[in-house]
């Protein structure tokens, strides 16, 4: 049975071994990771990690998905920038009909994407494999185009 002295002698004792874990927290800890100075410039009004946004028709039916690694939003913007992009189109019976990974790309509110940086585009039902380091792809006109070579 423990019996206590009076309520100061308490007091003094919590702020004792509060005291003593803050000092045992200072010292040589680990370092708290700093971002890159990339990141550090951008000066985006919002930014979201391991970003997973999906599509759907006006029958609430799923037509696709984007994943990326961070996205950044700008309140003045209509666009979406991404890194480390991953999207995949589905068609109307629930298979993948296309999937495009790239290093970055662009979302627009109007759902075209502007793929850039070793995209690879990949349409299994036609058996299709198409390389590039641009890409654009319009769901409305369901038109897929490139710059590039």
């Amino acid at each position: 049975m423990r019996v206590w002295r009076k309520k100061s002698h308490w007091i003094a004792g919590a702020r004792r071994r509060a005291l003593a874990l803050a000092l045992a927290g200072c010292g040589d800890g680990p370092r708290t990771p700093v971002a890159s100075e990339d990141l550090l410039e951008m000066q985006a009004d919002m930014v979201t990690y391991d970003m997973e946004t999906y599509f759907t028709n006006a029958e609430g039916i799923r037509t696709g998905k984007i994943e990326a690694d961070s996205a950044f939003s700008f309140q003045d913007s209509t666009v979406v920038h991404m890194r480390g992009v991953d999207m995949t189109v589905y068609a109307e019976t629930g298979e993948i009909r296309a999937t495009v990974i790239a290093d970055r790309g662009r979302y627009e509110r109007d759902r075209k994407m502007h793929a850039l940086g070793n995209v690879v585009l990949v349409m299994p039902a036609d058996g299709l494999r198409l390389e590039s380091e641009e890409l654009h792809y319009d769901p409305l006109t369901e038109r897929i185009w490139s710059d590039s070579a």
